[in-house]
């Protein structure tokens, strides 16, 4: 009685109201999951940098693992018990290819970023400018226009960004040695090499790209197929990719193998490598955070999720100069003044985003 009393206080809810609530709850999910996961990521960057393959693998692998019983169906007729299979779709199987394709790419080129001499930090600022490539996009491609407010909050944002993103590479420090067995010798991972370090911002700038165009997919299948679609969205969109990875086969083992010769932890009263027990942090972490991605994304306009997002990388940004030591000058906080002061000038009609639209 309680739960049917608890489910139809929340049939109770206005769409309004039900609709901010989905908003809240994404959010929420986005920033605890997002942040904690990019702490475990620049860890295992930091003595593994070429890991990418491997950690997009098992990320993809545990949220298709997770999310599997819910797409299942287990058929009983006439008390005869029948192959399980796949639950209806919702989505059409081109449009998930349509967003498995920019998924996968974003995915992979953000992971395999950090082989070519791309901080942590700067992996993470320079990934926010995809809120101004979000705007241009959602003009070309989805004829939206956008007021004064909102383009003036992104370019101040956008400016954040570069601010801090110039002054990051500028003041580069080694990073902090820990008890694991580092893949690549300190000494090697410093010494810059100018073409390989363009090598990276080129990949950052195609997942800027890449990141916009998901976020602009995953509205137009919102809008053409219901936002109750986004559960299954992100099912497909990582159990279709899966069969990539089989291309990366010898890389995958080959980091297997790094990652058990790692030094070891106790946990649970066992001693397992501790690159393996961050990894496992990390795909949890980042199922928490994909779950909050997709919510958000479903509940609100790219534009508001791209900006939440941003925001969230850019805390993500401050935890690592806390915890790693990364240095954050006088320029810093200026970058910092100029985002947090463009967000906020965005965000200050943000209600008028939750309210449903006159027909």
């Amino acid at each position: 009685q309680s739960t049917w009393g608890h489910s139809s206080r929340r049939n109770m809810l206005s769409p309004e109201q039900s609709r901010a609530r989905d908003v809240f709850i994404g959010i929420a999910l986005m920033l605890i999951g997002c942040c904690s996961n990019n702490i475990t990521f620049e860890y295992l960057m930091r003595y593994s940098p070429s890991c990418g393959t491997l950690l997009t693998a098992a990320q993809f692998a545990f949220i298709v693992l997770v999310s599997l019983p819910s797409f299942i169906e287990w058929p009983a007729s006439r008390g005869v018990l029948g192959w399980p299979r796949l639950a209806p779709r919702g989505v059409p199987l081109l449009s998930h290819a349509v967003l498995v394709l920019l998924f996968f790419a974003m995915s992979t080129c953000n992971n395999k970023a950090t082989s070519y001499q791309i901080s942590v930090p700067l992996h993470m600022v320079f990934r926010s400018g995809s809120l101004l490539t979000s705007m241009v996009l959602g003009v070309v491609l989805m004829g939206k226009s956008y007021t004064v407010r909102e383009i003036v909050s992104v370019v101040m944002v956008t400016c954040g960004i570069l601010i801090v993103t110039l002054e990051t590479a500028r003041s580069k420090t080694p990073p902090v040695k820990l008890a694991v067995n580092v893949e690549e010798s300190a000494a090697k991972a410093n010494e810059l090499d100018l073409f390989t370090w363009l090598m990276g911002v080129a990949l950052l700038l195609v997942v800027v790209v890449l990141s916009s165009l998901l976020g602009v997919a995953q509205e137009i299948t919102k809008n053409k197929f219901g936002k109750h679609t986004s559960d299954e969205v992100m099912f497909y969109t990582h159990l279709l990719s899966l069969p990539i990875f089989s291309l990366a086969f010898s890389d995958i083992a080959h980091h297997v193998t790094v990652f058990s010769s790692s030094a070891p932890m106790p946990l649970l009263g066992l001693n397992v490598p501790t690159l393996w027990a961050v990894l496992g942090v990390n795909v949890i972490t980042q199922y928490v955070c994909i779950r909050g991605v997709y919510l958000t994304f479903a509940s609100s306009s790219a534009l508001t999720a791209t900006l939440v997002m941003t925001i969230r990388k850019f805390l993500s940004l401050l935890l690592s100069i806390w915890i790693f030591g990364n240095p954050f000058t006088w320029v810093h906080w200026v970058g910092s003044i100029v985002l947090f002061a463009g967000s906020f000038f965005y965000s200050v009609d943000l209600r008028s985003l939750l309210r449903p639209k006159a027909d």
